[in-house]
């Protein structure tokens, strides 16, 4: 395994907590490379802790908005509000990527956003984490 290349994927249920899953993923010992977000509740403080996560850490979020009742403009306003505020490094990626799957919705997100971004987040290179980072 090579550390500098940690990717953590969650899909649905974890990214609909701010105690837990997605939401506290960065805390881990482990330096994360990138965060995919996939198909998750999407409501704004989430959309506002993934995009707090370190600045050296890579977050795309893959959602569809095709057989929801639910409301995105809240979850996609304060990632992109809090994203302009606490910018990533340099070269570091923040994307949101509105999908359009054209069945099994929900589940389909998650080939779609392995498929779109593995390969490109795995070809970025890793940006050093500070070593206040590591205390």
């Amino acid at each position: 395994m090579d550390p500098q290349r940690v990717v953590l994927a969650g899909h649905s249920g974890a990214g609909c907590s701010l105690n837990g899953g997605l939401a506290t993923a960065d805390a881990a010992q482990t330096d994360l490379h990138a965060i995919v977000v996939i198909d998750t509740c999407m409501n704004g403080p989430f959309g506002e802790r993934m995009a707090q996560v370190s600045p050296e850490t890579h977050v795309v979020v893959g959602y569809q908005k095709l057989g929801w009742t639910r409301e995105f403009k809240p979850f996609e306003h304060m990632f992109r509000k809090t994203v302009a505020e606490r910018g990533p490094a340099t070269g570091v990626l923040r994307e949101l990527d509105m999908q359009t799957p054209e069945r099994d919705f929900h589940n389909a997100t998650v080939l779609i956003s392995f498929e779109r971004w593995i390969p490109k987040l795995l070809e970025l290179p890793s940006t050093p984490h500070s070593e206040a980072d590591t205390q």
